[in-house]
């Protein structure tokens, strides 16, 4: 039985759950995946979903989006992705996106309801909610978070917003991901921010690798499935701490961190 996209996401996330690691596909295995191809077009993007930012192809029809592969064009990937893109296609889809702006009317809490707004609408009430916040409490009433997943310009816009408004209240997700790596940077290659650069003379050119309260078989897929091929050549060895990579999160105790082989 040919299975579908869709049921693909569904069981790659089962298994994902239970193991701790994202599943992988050859650019040949994800277009097998692919409702037809008739008619299409294709576009060369890339993945947002994590720092691997993988290159991908759209496979566009009629205006929409309706299938998404690696790029075997990419001398990094290879051609390969994780079953993340294929999530994007879902969310992309799904009837439950808000695509347009919604009032809440009426009380909070379970039986709160909307209405649909116009985009003016929206950002007039939000533009007359914020200059009485700055009036009534001052600029620094406002807190900003900048999601990892906005585009630089965007954070940018952001940063510069909160200092036209008055607030030193802005972060992004730097205090619980990558701001405790920085002097580990520092300290290593001598800078505070190491590059992501995996190229066959650098990242992919050591022989030690250790992983450090991090899980990379899931959270940067199609570069780990990179390294096991390597170790598994015997050209590199791996080691974890304070569990392994590609195991669930659960049932490892706390306390000094173990380093394990990776064998």
């Amino acid at each position: 039985m040919r299975m579908d996209r869709r049921e693909f996401v569904r069981l790659s996330l089962q298994a994902l759950l239970a193991a701790g690691a994202c599943p992988i596909l050859s650019h040949a295995e994800a277009r097998a995946l692919s409702p037809g191809e008739d008619g299409v077009e294709r576009h060369v993007t890339g993945c947002m979903w994590c720092q691997n930012g993988c290159s991908l192809i759209v496979y566009v029809k009629d205006g929409k989006a309706v299938h998404v592969t690696g790029n075997p064009a990419d001398p990094v990937t290879r051609g390969r992705m994780c079953v993340k893109p294929l999530g994007s296609l879902e969310l992309l889809q799904s009837p439950l996106r808000l695509t347009h702006p919604l009032k809440r009317v009426g009380p909070r809490g379970d039986g709160a309801r909307f209405q649909r707004i116009s985009w003016e609408q929206a950002l007039d009430e939000i533009a007359a909610k914020l200059r009485s916040l700055r009036e009534r409490h001052g600029g620094r009433a406002l807190g900003i978070w900048a999601s990892g997943r906005s585009a630089s310009d965007g954070r940018k816009l952001n940063a510069a917003f909160a200092r036209l408004y008055g607030t030193p209240n802005y972060e992004k997700t730097g205090p619980f991901c990558n701001y405790s790596a920085k002097p580990a940077g520092v300290s290593v290659v001598g800078t505070r921010h190491t590059p992501w650069t995996y190229t066959d003379d650098d990242f992919f050119a050591a022989d030690l690798y250790v992983f450090v309260g991090s899980n990379m078989a899931a959270t940067r897929p199609v570069i780990h499935s990179r390294l096991r091929e390597r170790r598994a050549q015997g050209r590199c060895r791996l080691a974890a701490g304070p569990r392994p990579p590609g195991t669930p999160t659960r049932g490892f105790r706390s306390g000094p961190a173990p380093i394990w082989p990776w064998p």
